[in-house]
């Protein structure tokens, strides 16, 4: 159970006393109130929508725990009560208020109550949220590394094809060229022989196939 210290009391009450825990403590809530026979008490939790936690009205000394505190309470006969397994949203004021009977005189007393996490769950905390950064870093790394991959093939595929398109071409050129309609050749494309062309031409001339020789063979 965690004390306390008594700090600047704060508007309609008389003290203020700061009380730290760690969760999962338990926490002594105390008035001191001695005797208490002719007070009747009240435990609340500000701001909550069930803020009654203990009440003790005068003349009975039982003590009453509201819903949402039972089996978390442990109530004292004179107006005390420890509020066990502290959790984060206990943290908030904590007013108690003594009404005397007989004097007619109130008092409140505000408690502040600070939750603190454990160095365990800190560091838990931590792990996991490094953790989690290293999975995201190792995830970007690998996304990054395959993007260059499959931006590497398909510009190798794009370069292949237009290889391959560009030699399609000149082969279909080449043949164009070669077998143009009107042109017989007898010669082996793929011989050194020269090709021999022949001549069908007749003409009209009297004396074609004539000897153009006009001189006697036996002239010396």
């Amino acid at each position: 159970m965690s004390g306390g210290q008594i700090v600047t009391p704060s508007k309609g009450a008389e003290m203020v006393e700061l009380i730290n825990a760690t969760i999962g403590e338990d926490v002594l809530f105390s008035i001191n109130c001695t005797p208490c026979l002719n007070q009747s008490i009240e435990w609340k939790k500000c701001g909550t929508s069930q803020p009654s936690i203990i009440s003790l009205p005068y003349g009975e000394r039982e003590i009453t725990i509201f819903q949402g505190y039972k089996g978390r309470v442990k109530d004292f006969k004179d107006g005390s009560f420890v509020l066990t397994n502290i959790q984060l949203n206990d943290t908030g004021y904590y007013t108690v208020t003594l009404s005397d009977i007989t004097t007619g005189k109130q008092v409140t007393i505000t408690k502040q109550l600070l939750i603190i996490a454990k160095t365990n769950d800190l560091n838990d905390e931590q792990i996991k949220h490094g953790e989690n950064m290293t999975r995201s870093a190792e995830f970007n790394k690998s996304w990054k590394f395959t993007a260059i991959i499959i931006s590497v093939s398909l510009l190798g595929t794009i370069v292949i094809c237009v290889i391959l398109t560009y030699f399609i071409w000149r082969r279909l050129q080449k043949n164009s060229v070669t077998e143009s309609p009107g042109v017989k050749r007898n010669e082996n494309l793929n011989s050194n022989v020269p090709e021999i062309v022949y001549s069908t031409y007749v003409g009209a001339y009297a004396n074609y196939g004539k000897s153009c020789q006009t001189t006697p063979l036996d002239q010396t």
